[in-house]
């Protein structure tokens, strides 16, 4: 996905992000307040030379074993007593650090507990402890800087938990939004159909609510998107004109029936002599189409037919009807694309050197591969609801035409306005 396509999901999905990041956000804040926090208190004491203490040399190893005695049981024992702390032995072995700073006379002891005074007073009751028992006696010790309680807990680091919450936040809500957008982001436009079949709308029409042949009556807004499709469709055929166009769609629906119809309409109503072929074939056990005339169809036609015998005339004048007609008995459970695949090719050189144009109404593409393979030598025009097919599955479609070597001439989005796209 390219970062443009990113950004756009993220902003379709804005509400989610939002959420996301404020969910994620309280959750932090929720898991810092309730987590055990640990107030972390330091004493520095300074062990200085005695009178007769041995060379420096030796006296930084001394430091060294000095800091070691402050974290040994019996002075933290004796530490805990005086601070009034209850703490068992390995409680303070876990909590009491000391060390000597090298290159100074400094030892410091840090206690890191989960209260501010009891950190504050046992670093300061293990400082004196070790003060009173050192074994050495080469040092002077001074209380440099006395432990204080701190102010703030210093952990969690409250810093890090921001830093974590916000790259979490964001991941999670990128993550989200864009797995959402996949499910659920649906192409309602031309430019969202363009982008991904990479073939223009020709046309933006709304279908009415029971399928009719608008194109029929002249000089009605409804027939005239027809007619601008039907230019536009033309136009785009500039060096060779239309001879087979078929017509089918992504989803199961009468989309692709309708479309047919008025576009064979459209372009008879233009002069030109055409022939408007049902290619849904079906099966013994399918349910008979609407309306299907109990006449010879194309199932007859691919079978022996002559094509004449199985033609009828039209609702208008230059436009004659191929019904799909019916498989035998004898055909049950025979696939209509192996016939389509055997015979449909010489069947479609035959009707356009008598037709103008030939428009094909094929299954939609979720049905059957049929329309693929009938509009082999010819063109495909794709009808694409919106609102119910993603881009991805768009692009899908795109990719399956130029495996099959099929020639896209253009869409044609059905929706709820109708706005004519291309002039």
């Amino acid at each position: 996905m390219e970062l443009r396509d990113m950004g756009a999901a993220l902003w379709r999905q804005r509400l989610l992000v939002a959420v996301v990041v404020v969910v994620t956000a309280i959750g932090v804040a929720v898991g810092v307040w309730s987590s055990t926090k640990t107030y972390t208190a330091t004493a520095t004491v300074s062990a200085a030379p005695a009178p007769g203490a041995p060379a420096p040399a030796e006296l930084d190893d001394l430091r060294a074993t000095l800091a070691e005695t402050a974290t040994t049981p019996e002075v933290l024992r004796q530490a805990a007593t005086r601070a009034g702390v209850d703490r068992s032995v390995g409680q303070l072995l876990d909590e009491v650090d000391a060390r000597w700073v090298e290159g100074t006379q400094l030892i410091e002891i840090t206690v890191a507990d989960p209260s501010a005074r009891d950190a504050a007073g046992l670093a300061n009751a293990a400082s004196f402890t070790l003060q009173q028992s050192d074994p050495t006696g080469a040092f002077e010790f001074t209380d440099v800087d006395p432990a204080v309680e701190p102010a703030t807990y210093s952990s969690p680091d409250l810093p890090l938990a921001i830093g974590v919450g916000v790259l979490l936040s964001l991941v999670l809500a990128v993550v989200s939004a864009l797995a959402r957008d996949r499910r659920t982001y649906t192409v309602k436009d031309a430019h969202g159909v363009e982008a991904a079949l990479r073939a223009p709308v020709l046309a933006h029409v709304a279908p009415p609510r029971s399928p009719t042949l608008q194109a029929m009556f002249t000089g009605t807004p409804a027939a005239d998107v027809f007619r601008r499709l039907r230019l536009s469709l033309e136009a785009s055929h500039r060096a060779h004109p239309p001879h087979l166009v078929v017509v089918t769609g992504v989803t199961t629906g009468d989309v692709n029936a309708w479309l047919g119809a008025n576009l064979a309409i459209s372009l008879a109503s233009a002069g030109r002599r055409v022939l408007l072929l049902d290619g849904r074939l079906a099966t013994p056990a399918d349910e008979p189409l609407p309306e299907e005339p109990d006449t010879p169809g194309l199932h007859d036609v691919l079978r022996g037919t002559p094509w004449e015998h199985a033609v009828s005339p039209g609702p208008v004048d230059g436009l004659s009807v191929l019904p799909p007609g019916r498989a035998p008995a004898s055909d049950a459970g025979a696939e209509p694309g192996d016939l389509l695949e055997r015979r449909f090719g010489a069947l479609a050189e035959a009707l356009t050197r008598t037709f103008d144009v030939v428009v094909v109404i094929a299954p939609s593409l979720e049905e059957r591969d049929d329309a693929l393979v009938m509009s082999a030598g010819g063109s495909l025009l794709l009808g694409v609801v919106e609102g119910v097919i993603s881009p991805e599955a768009l692009a899908a479609y795109a990719d399956r035409f130029v495996v099959a070597g099929v020639r896209l001439a253009g869409t044609v989005l059905v929706g709820h306005r109708a706005e004519a796209v291309a002039p």
